[in-house]
Order: C-alpha cells, then structure tokens, then sequence
C-alpha cells in the first residue's frame, strides 16, 4: 500500500513540474504566401477573386499581380483590379462551359511568386418544374413573426451514377422603359436591358434541402448547436438517380424592376408619364464538385451565430490552390426562365 501510494505521488508531482514549463511555439515557415479566393459560375462572362499576400504575422497587398486564365489549355484573359473593389479583388472576363478545363495562375513579384488552380466545370442537372405559390411562414426555424413569400419549388433531375451537388440561385431579366415629357412637352423615352440577382431564403422544414434534418420549430433546438443551411447547398443523397424538389422563398416585391435601376431622363424638368417592363424570372439549380460543397457547408457553420466550437467539431476549409492557400470553385447552371406579367406605372405614381 506504501509503495503504491508512493508511486501515485511520484506521478502526480511529476505532472506538476511538467505543467511548470511553457510549450514552445515555432513557425514552421515566415515566407510569403499567395492565396486566392473566389465562387466562379458558368452563367457569368465577368468574374471576381480576391488574392492577397501573407506572412504569418499580417495580410499584405500583392506586390505586381498578375493574373491569368485558361480555359483548355489556351489562354483567353488576364485579370486586372476590380472598378471600385477592394484592394484584393481582380477581374476577369471568360466564357465557362460544361466539361472545360479551368486553369488560374496568380503570380507576384515580377513572378518569383506564383500560385495556380485547375478545375474541371461539372456538368449541369435538369430543371424538369418550377411551382410558384404565395404563401405566409417564417423566414428561417429562429425566427418568430410570419411573413409574406413567394415560394418555388424546383424539381431537379439528379444525374445519375454519380455523386452530385447543388444550390439554387434566382435573378429577373427585365426590359424597363420610361415614357416621359421633356421642357419642351415633347414625348421621348428611354429603355434599360438588365438582370439583378434575387435573395432567397432556404425552407427549414425541406427535407431534401436541410439533408434530412428537419425541426418543426424551435422548441427542437435543445443545445444551440443546429446551423441553418443558409447557402443553401444540398447533395443527392436523398434522390439519387431520380428526381428530388426542394423549396425555397424569396419576397414577392423583389420580383419588381421598380426596385432596382431606376431611370433618370437627360432633360432637365422632364416628366414621367409612365413605366412599362418586361419581366422573365430565371430559376437556376448549380451543379458543383465535392470540394465546392464542403467549402459551403464550412462557410454555412462559421457564418452561423449558433455554432459552438466548445461542443462541435473543428471546421475545416477545403484548399485547392496549388503553391498557395486559399479555394476557388465553379458551378455550372441549370436554368428554367419563367415568363411574368408586364407591369406598367402611370402618371407620376412611381413618385
């Protein structure tokens, strides 16, 4: 019995003296590095990344950038700073289509740094039917007061005999002219061709879309661990090799050019007597690699007000930057376009 409590002393002492002492920390590396970011689809010709430059201690602005894109192999842009971005962002203008081979090189430092990525466009789904329907619910499983939405519910057709990913997407296309008299009393107009992108906002209680995870309310929500799937990124899973639907809600008032880019006439003390529009909505399903999913399912939880890292699992982000850090993925589109009534405003009641 001595001895055992003895050598139980021994041990707990020798756990002291070890607690005594500091863990060094080492860098394993202070050079520089490139890092590259940015969510790239096929349904844009103008695209964005943010690029920056870091040691372990600060973020820098990229000395000389230079960025470069291929598509195939064959080299068809070279991006410059983003018009009114951040002093990270650069553009680009390319065509991507189903199959292409992306190819991304940044380089800095007149080109002793330099990092790429190479993706392959996935293939896209099908839209087989979009339903749209007023209905009333709450934004989101924490919110209280029910609200006005326009629902739509998109069924899509999984590719089959394969592993798949998607995310919805909505924006109107729409021809907005003003018809309005100038100083002079004569009648002129002027016409807007333009396309603005619509929030959406994912139903809590779609079982495809939450991946199975369903609450009624928020009375389920015991540990304030639940993430709500705010980007919206969902696998096959549940529908492989078949067709799945998934809900979704955006506001009605959204839907409306009136909302966005106004016109202005060119003469001075001019007067409106009407608006008109044409208006299409486009439904988009996203088809995107593993990697692409993952990031949006890390990007979903930290972005989360309700993830606990006491009690959940580190998050870890995708890399797909090769000489550098940082995930750059694209998506290739499905689109339904959804023909809406023609609107028209008369005699100054837009002012």
């Amino acid at each position: 019995m001595k001895k055992t409590f003895i050598l139980y002393l021994s041990s707990v002492l020798l756990c002291l003296c070890g607690c005594e002492n500091e863990i060094p920390f080492e860098r394993l590396n202070d050079d520089a590095t490139l890092s590259m970011t940015g969510l790239l689809s096929t349904t844009d010709s103008l695209h964005k990344l943010y690029v920056s430059y870091s040691t372990a201690e600060e973020v820098l602005e990229i000395p000389d950038p230079r960025l470069f894109c291929y598509i195939n192999g064959q080299l068809v842009a070279e991006g410059s700073k983003a018009t009114g971005g951040s002093s990270y962002a650069m553009e680009f203008k390319a065509q991507f289509h189903a199959g292409d081979t992306m190819r991304l090189v940044l380089t800095a430092l007149g080109g002793k740094l330099s990092a790429e990525v190479e993706e392959v466009v996935p293939q896209p789904a099908e839209i087989t039917h979009v339903e749209m329907a007023n209905v009333t619910s709450k934004k989101g499983l924490f919110y209280i007061n029910l609200e006005n939405f326009l629902q739509l519910r998109i069924t899509v057709k999984d590719r089959p005999g394969e592993a798949n990913y998607y995310f919805p997407s909505l924006s109107t296309r729409y021809t907005k002219t003003m018809h309005y008299q100038n100083s002079l009393q004569e009648e002129k107009w002027k016409s807007l061709d333009a396309e603005q992108t619509i929030p959406l906002y994912g139903d809590y209680n779609d079982f495809i879309l939450n991946e199975g995870i369903v609450q009624v309310d928020n009375g389920d929500e015991i540990f304030g661990t639940i993430v709500p799937n705010t980007y919206m990124a969902f696998s096959d899973a549940l529908f492989p090799n078949s067709e799945g639907t998934i809900s979704v809600f955006t506001y009605p008032y959204w839907l409306s050019p009136w909302y966005y880019s106004d016109l202005y006439p060119d003469e001075y003390s001019s007067h409106m007597t009407r608006y008109s529009t044409n208006r299409r909505l486009c439904v988009r399903i996203h088809s995107m690699d593993e990697r692409y999913y993952r990031y949006l399912k890390a990007l979903n939880t930290l972005d989360s007000d309700n993830y606990e890292p006491a009690i959940v699992d580190p998050i870890t982000l995708p890399s797909n930057v090769h000489g550098g850090v940082g995930f750059v993925g694209i998506s290739c589109a499905a689109i339904a376009e959804i023909e809406l009534e023609d609107e028209m405003i008369e005699d100054d009641m837009y002012y």
